[in-house]
């Protein structure tokens, strides 16, 4: 790959010098044009073949996988053939069972786990297959969920046995055991509706819209809190711990939470590079949907 390499750069520089390209004969621009041709076209496939072992994070170290050879003439990005080599390795799931996802999250003495630890396990543990994205977890349960093979518990509310909307899904939303979830159900069934529920069931339903309303809940009681607003100091490097235990039981609890972030980011000696600024941190803004309230810069 390397000789091909330095050979093309070579006809790439006959070819874009002009002075000495003058002093060729016709026949020998197409020959030259044709070697170039030539070695061009097989330096992907030749790139493909000399990058072809894979180093993954195993339980024991590091695991060195083997592509193979690719096909003569493969064309393509590395990066899709590592995609599709894992898929084919069930390495990297763009989905998985349900009853997968139930043997793989919850230990035999754990009756519940909020999705968002799961989501982690599954990203942080290499005995654990690669999800391609969040929604690969979030239809995994929204299915086990409609099969009876386990529970989620959004707040008060359990779902089982029914249809489940993805975006109820989110880190705050906890996965529990189907007799829990069983158990849930019955009980909510056999609670009387309370009367400004029904009211309000009565008033949508003139409306024509009764079929909009998924659940109906009681009137607040002031056995807890409404609202919460809370201003912390929080090492950067631990971001996580503080999504896992402040951010994720207030989901727990039913809160619907807004975050807002501020980082000061001072260096002395300028180090901070506008690439990173421009090319990282407003372009992971922007992919993240986050809405920037305030940017200072000196």
């Amino acid at each position: 790959m390397r000789q091909q390499v330095k050979r093309v750069l070579a006809l790439r520089s006959i070819r874009d010098d002009h002075a000495l390209m003058r002093q060729l004969t016709d026949e020998n621009k197409k020959t030259l044009e044709s070697k170039l041709k030539d070695t061009d076209s097989v330096i992907p496939f030749l790139i493909l073949a000399a990058y072809r072992h894979l180093a993954k994070a195993g339980e024991g170290g590091i695991e060195w996988l083997d592509l193979g050879l690719p096909t003569v003439g493969e064309k393509g990005s590395l990066a899709r053939r590592v995609r599709e080599y894992l898929k084919s390795q069930e390495a990297l799931l763009d989905k998985i069972p349900a009853k997968r996802v139930l043997q793989k999250a919850l230990r035999d003495d754990e009756q519940e786990k909020p999705l968002g630890e799961i989501l982690e396990a599954f990203l942080k543990y290499p005995q654990l297959p690669m999800l391609e994205n969040e929604e690969v977890l979030q239809r995994a349960v929204a299915q086990g969920v409609r099969d009876r093979e386990f529970g989620v518990r959004v707040g008060d509310r359990v779902y089982y046995d029914e249809p489940i909307a993805s975006s109820v899904l989110g880190y705050g939303a906890v996965l529990v055991r189907k007799e829990i979830a069983e158990r849930a159900k019955s009980v909510a069934d056999s609670v009387p509706t309370p009367p400004d529920s029904v009211e309000r069931k009565e008033k949508v339903a003139g409306e024509g819209k009764l079929g909009e309303i998924e659940t109906t809940l009681p009137k607040p009681t002031a056995t807890g809190v409404r609202s919460l607003r809370l201003k912390v100091q929080v090492p950067w490097d631990k971001l996580s711990d503080f999504v896992r235990g402040v951010v994720m039981p207030l989901r727990s609890d039913g809160a619907e939470i807004q975050v807002e972030v501020s980082i000061n980011a001072i260096s002395d000696a300028g180090s901070i590079k506008s690439s990173t600024l421009e090319q990282k941190v407003k372009e992971t803004l922007n992919q993240i949907g986050a809405k920037v309230v305030e940017v200072k810069q000196e």
